[in-house]
């Protein structure tokens, strides 16, 4: 599926505020190829891109990212935290971030980032927006580690690309895959060792691992098989590898 042995993780979370705009295009002019980033729903039914279940970490508020509204977080500040010379940078509507990837023509991981009993609906917004704003199906990927939602958006789309998203994995982590016709498996790399690897790679799915940041480590996974990692470094590594 993804022809890449590099994933920027939330566009390259090491060299710029992780999922904003800034640093998607540092990915972007670094040739970077492919991305991940998260979804996540507000309060009042909108989308953004933002990991975290709170705003506490990464921008100049506070507070459940599931009690806030589109206006409130127009008035937030995501960059500064980083560096003060981001001070000012916007948290991306996932339409927005959309926009842009289509313009760089990335690609895409897209995480549904499930807070709370928020799932269904989350789902159901960003497969509307998905549908109404991306070209290309087979440029994006979807993935969650909740396999409900992942069971709901199959139920929405036949067509749909999913990669079934794990810390380590669970015994019955190719029937779950299988149940939501997943075609690629993602697993923490500090969860997996050769034997996972091969499990995996013998049931015939692509493996994605996160979150490796360093270049040796990541030379060994790839050379056990995995086909490509998560990085917030991509600057890292070979020009080849994006």
């Amino acid at each position: 599926m993804i022809n890449s042995k590099i994933i920027a993780h939330r566009f390259g979370a090491g060299f710029g505020p992780e999922n904003t705009a800034a640093t998607l295009e540092r990915a972007s002019k670094m040739g970077v190829r492919w991305v991940e980033f998260d979804a996540s729903l507000l309060k009042d039914g909108n989308v953004i891109v933002f990991h975290d279940d709170v705003f506490d970490r990464c921008t100049d508020a506070t507070g459940p990212i599931l009690e806030a509204t589109l206006e409130d977080v127009r008035q937030m500040d995501a960059g500064s935290w980083f560096d003060p010379t981001f001070k000012g940078e916007a948290i991306l509507e996932l339409r927005q971030a959309l926009k842009l990837l289509n313009q760089y023509g990335m690609n895409i991981n897209l995480e549904i980032k499930v807070n709370g009993d928020e799932g269904r609906d989350l789902v159901e917004r960003v497969h509307t927006i998905v549908s109404q704003t991306w070209p290309n199906r087979s440029d994006l990927l979807y993935s969650s580690f909740s396999h409900e939602a992942l069971v709901y958006l199959r139920s929405l789309d036949q067509e749909a690309q999913i990669g079934h998203l794990f810390e380590d994995l669970p015994e019955d982590w190719q029937a779950q895959a299988q149940k939501v016709n997943a075609i690629t498996i993602h697993a923490d790399s500090d969860e997996m060792d050769i034997d996972a690897i091969r499990g995996v790679k013998d049931a015939g799915y692509p493996l994605y691992l996160y979150t490796v940041n360093d270049a040796q480590k990541a030379e060994s996974l790839i050379s056990a098989g995995v086909d490509a990692i998560f990085t917030d470094h991509p600057e890292r590594f070979p020009t080849a590898w994006l």
